[in-house]
């Protein structure tokens, strides 16, 4: 025999050896895996599989079941109103809570006043200055009227003093 011929012997002798030694472990795995009740139990787990198992008892009682339902979703409102501030400012406090019902002249929400205060209390301020700048004008126009009529002033000042009792009185009418 030539070495070729051994070569070849060899590895076919090795193939059969191969695929018989995989059938073999095949079927000894196929039969282990799923063992029928019975068949190859021991003493301990036979004893096991006839404990018995406690069970409680309950009387039956015929009540409504809650219907809870849980998805994934997406709520959308049927009308939306935009409330709007007439003024701006800081919102101090709420006074509603999400979903409530309200009614026209209901307090939504209280704005900080207290720059609006202060703006009133300046104004307020503006006019008692005006209005004690229009008295003393007054009174300084009638000191002049008769000193112009019998021309003891120029006509410069008394004019100067009807101007300012009309400006100091547009003033007050914008305060």
């Amino acid at each position: 025999m030539t070495s070729a011929m051994r070569a070849r012997l060899f590895f076919v002798t090795l193939l059969v050896a191969a695929v018989g030694g995989g059938a073999w472990y095949y079927s000894v795995q196929r039969g282990a895996a799923a063992p029928t009740p019975g068949q190859g139990q021991t003493q301990a787990q036979g004893a096991r599989a006839s404990k018995a198992v406690p069970v409680s008892v309950a009387p039956v009682v015929q009540r409504p079941a809650p219907v809870e339902i849980s998805t994934v979703g997406r709520v959308q409102t049927l009308s939306a109103v935009a409330v709007r501030s007439r003024i701006d400012g800081v919102i101090a406090n709420v006074s509603v809570a999400d979903g409530q019902e309200v009614k026209a002249g209901d307090e939504l929400f209280r704005i900080d006043d207290r720059e609006a205060q202060a703006a009133v209390k300046l104004a307020e301020a503006n006019l008692g200055k005006d209005q004690a700048q229009l008295t003393n004008a007054k009174r300084e126009l009638d000191r002049l009227t008769p000193l112009a009529a019998k021309n003891y002033t120029t006509r410069a000042d008394y004019d100067t003093a009807v101007t300012n009792v009309a400006t100091l009185q547009a003033s007050i009418a914008a305060d």
